[in-house]
Parts: structure tokens; C-alpha cells; sequence
């Protein structure tokens, strides 16, 4: 396939279409974040002595940059829309093999999966249209 009709390849295409889902998603989880972030900044300014609140305050920006994606994936692919915002915008819903909304814990295996695949900085996502077709020996 020529270089030209690359980017018109359909699977190119369909990525594409997944990434700015994502980023579309990955935008208002970030964006719930932003007062979060802001809040403990104050509250560390305020209280820069007291360790223990220190600690308190890290590990709950933790725990919520964890939980905040993980409620907002989950729930919103379980839901009856079936997809996020971002997916809904590019005209994509979450379905199981027989073509039904997935339950909350099949969401949030998927979730779980997504961030497993993007420790890979995103290599298990290449779809195999994608990949290099080597030619079979005779």
C-alpha cells in the first residue's frame, strides 16, 4: 500500500476515530481533576508543617486519579447509552459478543485492561491491519 492511501485505509480511519475518543474522555476525567489539584495544593500551603496531612492529601489525589477514570469508564459504558461522551461523539458503543450492554464489572475489567495495555505506551493497541504484512515463502 502506497503512502498515499495510508491514511484512507479504513483501519487507519477507525483508529484514528479511537484515539480522539479517548482523548475527548481522558479530557473531562483531567478536567475533574484540575479542582481536586487545586484544592490540595491550598490546603498543603495552608498546613506545610503538619506531615501526616501532607501524606493524607498525596495519597488521596492518588487514590481519586485512580477512582475519578475508573467510576467515569465503568459506568457510563454500562450504562444504557452504552458508551462515554467521548465514544458517543465518534459513534461508538460498547456491546458483548451478542450485541448487549456489557455489566459494570465487565466495564470495569476493560478499564482495568486499558491501563494494563497502556503501560506499553500503547503497543497492544496497534490493530493487526495495521501491522506490516510479510510476504508468505513458497
Amino acid at each position: 500500500m502506497s503512502l498515499a492511501n495510508r491514511s484512507s485505509h479504513p483501519a487507519n480511519a477507525l483508529l484514528m476515530k479511537r484515539v480522539a475518543a479517548n482523548v475527548h474522555d481522558l479530557l473531562r476525567t483531567t478536567l475533574f481533576h484540575i479542582p481536586v489539584f487545586i484544592f490540595i495544593v491550598a490546603l498543603l500551603i495552608l498546613f506545610q508543617e503538619e506531615g501526616r496531612i501532607v501524606a493524607a492529601l498525596s495519597a488521596f489525589f492518588g487514590v481519586s486519579s485512580f477512582l475519578i477514570p475508573w467510576l467515569y469508564f465503568a459506568s457510563a459504558e454500562s450504562s444504557f447509552r452504552q458508551a462515554t461522551k467521548g465514544k458517543r461523539a465518534e459513534g461508538f458503543i460498547v456491546v458483548d459478543k451478542a450485541g448487549r450492554r456489557i455489566s459494570f464489572c465487565r466495564a470495569t475489567l476493560r478499564h482495568l485492561l486499558f491501563l494494563l495495555c497502556s503501560l506499553t505506551f500503547g503497543l497492544a493497541f496497534i490493530p493487526r491491519s495495521l501491522q506490516q504484512k510479510r510476504p508468505v515463502p513458497a
